[in-house]
């Protein structure tokens, strides 16, 4: 199942969805008709409402993939890039340690059992250091500067 991710705005409201590309390709149209239904004032002056649609995206990356773009040569370097398939393929706001963890093995060509051995230290400093936030115990998330760096690195 691939995901897409889709921001509709229109009159001062704004619709998100993040799901099954295949709901998009069934209800898109009667989606945008019924919020045109619900009478809001309109954008343009001419009294239409006009839904304009501004993102689309789907990401089909796996984590291996998301590592080969940022060059992984590291324990931290692999967390970063399973964090980024959480956040960017699997839609995660945040994510358990373990998600890590087998994000990370899901990467043969990059782990290495060392990286779990040191898994705590390397996500401490990674938290130091920003990378990471840590707003529960045994939960991590991007922090919004490093979410912006790393889709421009992943060109998303």
């Amino acid at each position: 199942m691939t995901t897409t991710k889709l921001n509709i705005e229109m009159s001062g409201l704004k619709v998100s969805f993040e799901g099954p590309t295949e709901f998009l390709d069934e209800k898109l149209a009667e989606v945008c008709e019924k919020l045109s239904s619900l009478g809001l004032p309109s954008v343009d002056g001419q009294g239409e409402v006009a839904p304009r649609l501004t993102e689309i995206q789907e990401v089909k990356m796996s984590t291996t993939d998301i590592a080969v773009k940022l060059t992984s040569k590291s324990g931290p370097d692999l967390i970063m890039a399973a964090a980024a398939h959480l956040r960017f393929v699997k839609r995660l706001e945040d994510f358990k340690r373990g998600e890590l963890l087998a994000e990370m093995k899901s990467a043969k060509s990059f782990y290495r059992q060392t990286y779990s051995n040191n898994l705590s230290k390397s996500l401490e400093g990674l938290v130091k250091g920003g990378r990471l936030s840590n707003p529960a115990t045994e939960t991590y998330a991007l922090p919004h500067t490093e979410e912006e760096g790393l889709r421009a690195k992943l060109d998303l």
